[in-house]
């Protein structure tokens, strides 16, 4: 059973009391808020899922969440989340009938209804409108036909593209953070 609730996640004593009261915490808060609450629920011993990257604050928690008992999952959404289990799912498919991938793009997004996005970036927000700004200002690393690319920061949204992927339809796609480490991740070195 489930149920959401409102708490100002900067009141200590009542995230640690609502922490203590529950078996798993599903948590939707914007990502720079995480430790705070990954913190709470080591101390308490209660499980975390989140749908945000894996950030360096979190993963420096991996060693105190282990010692006490605490599984802490992040990127347990769309994007990031379902995404790597169908990569995980073609690749590995590939590979069982002897295959080898030589390449692979993955595109995520929504498919706004253009009657819900009647702003000036033609988007419907279905989460932080903030964090969707702040992501377009982040760098990206990539790998494309065999050679190394790089985004600079505060450059991504300028290197939007075309992508051709369903007629009728005009989408544009950008790099997305450092997907070079993806390659290890899904066993595509050469990719």
């Amino acid at each position: 059973q489930a149920a959401p609730i409102h708490l100002d996640v900067s009141a200590s004593a009542a995230r640690r009391q609502l922490v203590a009261s529950h078996d798993i915490v599903i948590s939707l808060l914007p990502y720079t808020l995480h430790r705070k609450v990954a913190e709470v629920c080591i101390e308490q011993g209660t499980d975390l899922v989140t749908t945000s990257y894996q950030t360096a604050a979190m993963e420096a928690l991996d060693d105190k969440a282990a010692a006490a008992g605490v599984t802490i999952l992040n990127e347990i959404g769309l994007d990031p989340g379902l995404d790597h289990l169908e990569a995980l799912r073609v690749v590995r498919d590939v590979h069982a009938k002897g295959g080898e991938v030589e390449g692979f793009t993955s595109w995520c997004g929504g498919l706004p209804n253009p009657t819900a996005s009647g702003n000036a970036l033609g988007y419907k927000f279905s989460w932080s409108p903030r964090g969707v700004l702040l992501a377009g200002l982040n760098g990206a690393k990539y790998k494309e036909g065999g050679r190394q690319g790089e985004v600079a920061p505060g450059t991504l949204l300028q290197q939007c593209k075309p992508v051709d992927i369903l007629p009728g339809f005009a989408f544009e796609g950008y790099p997305n953070r450092d997907s070079t480490l993806y390659a290890d991740i899904y066993s595509i070195p050469h990719a």
